[in-house]
């Protein structure tokens, strides 16, 4: 509809100066000025032809415009950032008060400002801005005439570019996330155009798929979303925000040799670049079917929840990287964990949950720091000593067995577990106020 009025637009202007052409030709008045019309007659065929040809594309416009006006060109978005073309300008530039008060002159004036620089250059700026909205801004060295009166004459066509683009992108974005329901929510049946529509971004119902669940805050988690799809080597993945947090399925098998592996740390060293640091599960479906994918989003949001649980907060996971503990959690029915937990660590919770102590906690740090008491201890904020009594308190509850290789990888083995799947989810005791922070 944006292209379609703007080419409405752009005929009757077109008209009034095909007008002023033939009058110009009919009085014999000035011959430059015949000529330069004639050459924005021109640009403006050329500039339509781009935004048919490529779908409206700002780029398309951009690449037009930079040939014609015959000058370096840089199209930058309202940040500052360059989105395409050459960069004339340093961040420390665009930001200094000379350019950033020719923007504002430009977006007032509705036309293009001038900016010299104490080093001598000079550049022409035009804000491209949409009912006070500043959209992009160009950057063009130079300021001869002819370039500039160019520069503003494009200045329509760049909107409609930038507004369809965005556009574009909404309605993308907005596919995506009812593509992603259909797959994963088992309370949205899926279209009979599914399969259609998944073959747009790559995935098929017979062909395997990774799926990424990426525990971001919720709060963020469309801006999340958003810097996914930018990253290099995204391609076609389904991107969407969906629960709280942002699911990624994309075609291709986990597993060595295969593109899946590549996709979580991709998305998530990505994340962490853009300033959003993130936890991402990862889960391998044997096909894009909604009931694998479903399994294999689920799965990877256990992972993604586990590794958190474990004391990760950036990265990715999937069930192998979680070693022991992803193995038995995988099991479905938790009937293992439970089991391990009882058998190995049973006695301590018991005594922590009747005594209010805090035993539990004490061998989680005393394993993270190596088992050594006084890292222990500074985690905790207690006194070393209290570490040691409170392990032999745990001695005196799980016997001295506890303290051999086998026995002290079976207890670490039964505090992850517990951390993952307990009830309080790998809880800080600590949060507790009743609880009681003492020797024993």
């Amino acid at each position: 509809m944006a292209v379609q009025a703007a080419v409405a637009l752009e005929q009757t202007r077109r008209g009034e100066e095909i007008r002023r052409l033939r009058s110009t030709r009919d009085d014999g008045s000035d011959p430059g000025a015949r000529l330069r019309l004639e050459h924005l007659l021109h640009l403006d065929e050329r500039l339509m032809g781009a935004m048919a040809g490529s779908t409206a594309e700002a780029a398309g416009v951009f690449a037009v415009l930079a040939e014609s006006v015959g000058h370096p060109l840089s199209l930058h978005d309202p940040s500052g950032a360059l989105r395409t073309g050459r960069r004339l300008l340093t961040p420390e530039e665009l930001a200094g008060w000379r350019l950033r008060s020719a923007v504002r002159t430009s977006q007032q004036a509705g036309g293009v400002a001038i900016a010299h620089l104490p080093g001598g250059g000079t550049y022409a700026l035009l804000a491209i801005t949409t009912a006070g909205e500043h959209l992009a801004t160009l950057v063009m060295e130079g300021a001869d005439d002819d370039a500039v009166a160019r520069l503003a004459h494009a200045s329509a066509f760049m909107t409609v570019a930038l507004l369809v683009e965005r556009a574009l992108a909404q309605a993308d974005e907005a596919a995506q996330t009812t593509l992603v329901e259909e797959l994963v929510d088992s309370r949205v049946p899926p279209r009979p155009t599914l399969g259609s529509r998944l073959a747009q971004y790559g995935v098929s119902p017979d062909a395997p798929a990774t799926v990424l669940v990426v525990d971001v805050d919720p709060a963020g988690a469309v801006t999340a979303a958003r810097a996914v799809r930018g990253l290099d080597g995204a391609g076609r993945w389904l991107v969407s925000v969906h629960d709280g947090h942002v699911c990624v399925i994309a075609a291709g098998p986990t597993g060595p040799g295969c593109a899946g592996p590549a996709a979580a740390p991709l998305v998530a060293d990505g994340l962490a670049a853009a300033g959003t640091p993130a936890l991402v599960g990862t889960a391998h479906s044997p096909s894009g079917g909604p009931s694998d994918l479903r399994r294999a989003h689920t799965e990877a949001a256990e992972i993604a929840a586990a590794a958190r649980a474990l004391g990760r907060t950036t990265g990715h996971a999937d069930f192998a990287s979680l070693g022991a503990v992803g193995a038995v959690i995988r099991d479905r029915t938790g009937t293992t964990s439970r089991e391990i937990v009882g058998r190995h660590l049973g006695p301590v919770l018991d005594y922590d949950r009747r005594r209010r102590t805090r035993l539990a906690e004490t061998l989680w740090h005393w394993f993270a720091a190596g088992e050594l008491l006084a890292p222990a201890a500074d985690a905790l904020s207690v006194h070393p000593n209290t570490v040691r009594q409170r392990l032999e308190r745990v001695d005196d509850l799980l016997g001295p067995d506890w303290r051999t290789p086998e026995g002290r990888f079976h207890l670490h083995l039964a505090l992850r577990l517990h951390r993952v799947t307990g009830p309080d989810r790998g809880a800080d005791p600590a949060a507790d106020p009743g609880a009681v922070v003492a020797g024993r």
